[in-house]
């Protein structure tokens, strides 16, 4: 079965949501000092930018291209590093990459079932909207994989 253009988008607003909800619960189990709590979260939140890198990969390139600010190509790029190179990850970085950017990033992709023609944006997928500008202030993905 394969996913449209707009369960993609829905897709990533989702796991958006669910990094929030890891990010929060990790600072929690690090407040308390629960490092399995936390190392879960951690996972849950690896988990999740997985899911949105493959579904950025799977968009079409045209719905790409009319947000050219947001970073696709390194969120497929962190995708594929987290996939393949988990043991180059950096605790860090990813923690930077999603806290701030992440947030406004989340919040800027909305999907609502809308069944009727989207008039003013004929071309935009219906119910959808990609998200806004964000961009990481480091690049989760090491130079020497670029």
């Amino acid at each position: 079965m394969t996913r449209s253009p707009r369960d993609r988008l829905a897709d990533i607003a989702e796991a958006a949501r669910r990094v929030d909800r890891a990010v929060d619960v990790l600072e929690q189990a690090e407040a308390r000092g629960a490092e399995d709590e936390a190392q879960m979260a951690f996972d849950a939140l690896l988990y999740r930018l997985v899911v949105i890198g493959e579904a950025v990969k799977a968009l079409p390139g045209e719905l790409l291209a009319r947000q050219p600010q947001v970073p696709w190509s390194e969120i497929a790029r962190l995708r594929d590093l987290l996939a393949h190179h988990y043991y180059r990850v950096d605790a860090q970085i990813i923690r930077r990459t999603v806290e701030a950017p992440h947030r406004r990033t989340g919040r800027g992709v909305t999907c609502r079932p809308n069944h009727g023609r989207h008039l003013r944006h004929p071309g935009r997928i219906r119910g959808c909207r990609p998200p806004g500008p964000a961009r990481p202030p480091t690049s989760p993905v090491p130079a020497s994989s670029r």
